[in-house]
């Protein structure tokens, strides 16, 4: 690494950063993950809290392939394995490994209110209750525990700081594993133009359904909280009838390809009355973020703005390709409004969203502009969705020049229903 430049200095300071978290007693170091010395293959033991009696189990998981893995000094470090149980061959899990708050900024208790408890309250809502809907159930869930000279503690932060260091940096974590039954590959092994549609539109009926049933909203529809699933069953939702309809596309040549919605680290319950959740902090993926939960805005999170991200995905993936074979030839100009999306702070994306969706003439002129022209369907897509939610009024029906805030006309609307 060469020191005289930021990038050197940059991956000098992780290097010394990423080796002071794996001494033993550090946030890196995972005793639950290791290589089984007569198999060379990669093990990992998974907790529960406790079970129906009360007390605590462990289960040991061969690790068959490492789905994806956080790199980053911070954050909640995740880590997602395909495993089967030990000397078990022919079923496999998802197992996700990773460090979510377990208290807030302002001093909340968020253990109570976690990605594992939502798991288990859309397991009990949904098992009996969810025909057609695809979602991940939850097979065991619970903090790591590791031994501590004669004793066995849960791995947090704060046994890890020992002090109050941990609430001074915000460090306030706690190791956390998620077994699934149910997993999938990420967007960027869809093979068509259809397959995005309906692993979407899958994904989209898990969300309605849980809000429905559990008053559970996601607050991070983004790329990579949405998986596709091969379908061997060649089962397929209800929406796909509704799709062929309203689309008018022959969806024949994917049948099996079905959508997840996963990831609910971000999820909150939202208020009976308002339908707006209660935490009023602003998580999401900046890309995919909608207008109200960018800085300068006050709205708090409903389901407009879920399906909102979902129709920036959607003109992300239209944009910069679908497949891996499109994404590697496409070449997006460098003045391109999606760009600054990703690539400019949270102000610059909310202003930059806010002038590309005040009007069906913006909106085709910044956005769909820009999309692949080998993408006709989810051209249609994303105008159908971006009219549902941004143009509202009656008597407008695609205007070509519509001066009022979008924002403002979203709440009006949101005010009527």
């Amino acid at each position: 690494m060469d020191l005289t430049t930021i990038a050197g200095r940059k991956d000098f300071v992780s290097l010394l950063v990423n080796w002071s978290l794996c001494e033993t007693s550090k946030l890196g170091y995972n005793p639950s993950v290791r290589i089984d010395p007569a198999t060379r293959t990669g093990e990992i033991d998974c907790f529960t809290d406790a079970n129906e009696e009360g007390g605590k189990q462990k289960h040991t998981y061969s690790v068959k392939d490492v789905i994806s893995i956080s790199t980053s000094v911070f954050g909640r470090h995740t880590q997602c394995f395909l495993a089967s149980p030990k000397n078990v061959n022919d079923r496999h899990v998802a197992i996700k490994d990773a460090w979510p708050l377990a208290v807030s900024r302002d001093g909340e208790n968020l253990e109570k209110s976690n990605e594992i408890e939502h798991l288990k309250l859309t397991d009990e809502k949904l098992r009996n209750n969810s025909k057609g809907v695809l979602y991940s159930k939850i097979v065991m869930a619970g903090t790591v525990r590791i031994k501590h000279g004669q004793k066995e503690i849960a791995d947090k932060t704060f046994a890890i700081f020992a002090d109050d260091s941990a609430k001074e940096y915000g460090c306030r974590r706690s190791h956390q594993q998620i077994v699934l039954d149910t997993y999938g590959e990420h967007l960027k092994t869809l093979k068509n133009e259809n397959e995005p549609i309906m692993v979407l539109a899958d994904a989209m009926l898990c969300h309605n359904t849980i809000l429905e049933k559990c008053r559970l909203l996601h607050r991070d529809i983004s790329d990579n909280n949405i998986l596709v699933v091969q379908n061997s069953h060649n089962e397929s939702s209800t929406v796909t009838k509704d799709l062929r309809v309203s689309l008018a596309k022959d969806f024949s040549s994917c049948p099996s390809v079905r959508g997840l919605l996963i990831d609910f680290d971000y999820a909150a319950l939202v208020e009976p009355d308002s339908g707006c959740s209660g935490r009023d902090h602003r998580p999401g993926t900046l890309s995919f973020m909608g207008i109200h939960n960018l800085p300068g805005e006050s709205g708090r999170r409903t389901a407009l703005d879920d399906w909102e991200s979902l129709l920036y995905l959607a003109c992300w993936l239209g944009t910069f390709g679908i497949t891996h074979k499109d994404r590697r030839k496409t070449v997006v100009h460098e003045n391109a409004p999606i760009r600054k999306w990703r690539n400019c702070n949270m102000s610059i994306a909310a202003d930059s969203k806010k002038i590309s969706m005040d009007s069906k003439r913006s909106f085709l002129a910044h956005i769909v502009k820009h999309m692949n022209g080998k993408y006709p369907l989810l051209r249609k897509f994303v105008i159908e969705i971006h009219k549902k939610l941004f143009l509202y009024k009656k008597d407008c029906s695609g205007s070509l020049v519509i001066f009022d805030d979008p924002l403002v006309q979203r709440d009006q609307y949101k005010s009527k229903t």
